[in-house]
């Protein structure tokens, strides 16, 4: 027996113009080649990136037509009318694959695909050949996406290989794959993919309830991704990125510029409305207006202050993807677990610039023990939760901190590596939440 659901009063205006906007300004200008910029080096050309004004039209119509589809899915649940109810979902789930394949990790995710299928016929050293474009496709997008879990797989079926081991490869090639998949937050299209799967899978049983709720979890999600919580601090984190470059290419016109712009989004994004990124975003641009008075000393020190005001605007705006992404799914209103571990990152985050980019050993302990803080909090959710694989991941994670506070002065590869693997376990948490 089909059940009846009311019709839902219309809000696709809303939903339209705050989930077209975040699409169009999710996926950031390819400005990236390396995640820091050494004093004193030279910079070459930008690679030009940016989408143009057709691509982002294009993005903005599909995002359209996927809030739409989802209202009348729903419109049609409201009436009882199934063949459409079922048909809806299906048009937003092609645009919403269509989308996927517009994003930044795209071309790195088919690059990633095409070594897999080569597994199977190629030797070794071919495939082994095909993971050089990717590590540089994925060099070229690490100033807005976070690859370094992808770096890590990449390395590791790289290894793999080396040893003859293909199947192990090939599952660490997986791992990178689904990975970018994951950090692709700015806009996290995979969350809404899953509710319109569900609702399709619930159509095919005539569950119009069940669609319905599905559907409200994508309709009510798209309205956490706005210009308001993702836009400044992207934009922000953008002109950073560019001021590194132009530091280092001496042009320090293009230094203030780019810091003035930044400075300006950073003023934006100190009026959101969670205290957290209020403070941080007034801290950086604190921190950022006085650097910009020293930009014509072509100081190494001033190379320095720049690349970490980039990593701890990047640090930021992977928080707020991650929280936009958390408010998508049942656990925002279920636990806190996942936010307290989303801020045991951010923090892990600022002690790995601390040490590796410009601080003190002291701005590392003291970021580590913000970590550590969070982390606890997320092991007593966890433990009230029973959930033991969340509860083992955590207690790893707090191991690994512990490790490196006690050896605050290493700056070593191996060190490097270990925040990294530290930083990944925690991502990896958050997304299985």
């Amino acid at each position: 027996m089909i059940s009846r659901i009311p019709r839902p009063s219309p809000r696709a205006k809303f939903i339209t113009l705050a989930l077209a906007g975040a699409i169009a300004t999710a996926v950031f200008p390819l400005h990236a080649t390396a995640e820091t910029v050494k004093p004193g080096a030279t910079a070459g050309a930008i690679p030009a990136g940016t989408l143009s004004v057709t691509e982002s039209r294009v993005l903005s119509r599909e995002a359209a037509r996927v809030v739409r589809n989802v209202a009348d899915a729903r419109s049609a649940i409201g009436q009882a009318d199934v063949p459409t109810a079922r048909a809806e979902p299906k048009n937003a789930q092609t645009l919403l694959h269509a989308i996927m394949d517009s994003m930044p990790s795209a071309k790195v995710r088919d690059r990633i695909w095409t070594a897999r299928q080569h597994l199977q016929l190629d030797s070794v050293e071919d495939v082994r050949a095909d993971l050089v474009p990717v590590r540089s496709d994925l060099e070229e997008i690490s100033g807005f996406v976070a690859v370094d879990a992808a770096k890590t797989h990449i390395a590791d079926a790289d290894k793999k290989l080396k040893e003859g081991d293909k199947k192990g490869a090939d599952q660490a090639l997986k791992l990178a794959s689904d990975s970018l998949v994951y950090t692709e937050v700015d806009l996290p299209v995979n969350e809404t993919l899953a509710q319109i799967d569900a609702a399709i899978a619930a159509l095919g049983n005539n569950n119009l309830v069940t669609a319905n709720a599905a559907l409200i979890v994508a309709e009510n999600g798209m309205e956490y991704v706005s210009f308001s919580t993702t836009a400044p601090l992207g934009n922000a984190r953008t002109h950073l990125w560019r001021a590194t470059r132009d530091y280092a290419a001496h042009d320090y016109a293009a230094t203030k510029a780019d810091l003035k712009a930044a400075s300006a989004w950073l003023n934006k994004a100190a009026n959101s409305a969670d205290k957290a990124t209020r403070d941080e975003a007034a801290r950086l641009k604190a921190e950022l207006d006085n650097l910009a008075t020293s930009v014509d000393s072509g100081a190494d020190e001033t190379a320095s202050a720049l690349s970490g005001l980039w990593a701890h605007s990047k640090a930021l705006t992977d928080r707020e993807s991650e929280r936009a992404s958390a408010a998508w799914s049942s656990t925002w209103t279920k636990s806190t677990t996942k936010l307290n571990l989303i801020d045991a990152k951010l923090h892990l985050a600022y002690a790995e610039t601390a040490a590796f980019v410009h601080g003190t050993s002291g701005d590392v302990s003291g970021q580590l023990d913000q970590a550590s803080t969070y982390l606890d909090q997320a092991a007593k959710d966890a433990a009230s939760e029973s959930n033991q694989k969340l509860q083992a991941a955590i207690t790893a994670s707090q191991a690994s901190i512990a490790a490196l506070k006690a050896s605050l002065n290493d700056n070593s590869a191996a060190a490097k590596a270990h925040y990294q693997k530290v930083m990944s376990d925690l991502r990896q948490a958050i997304s299985d939440l």
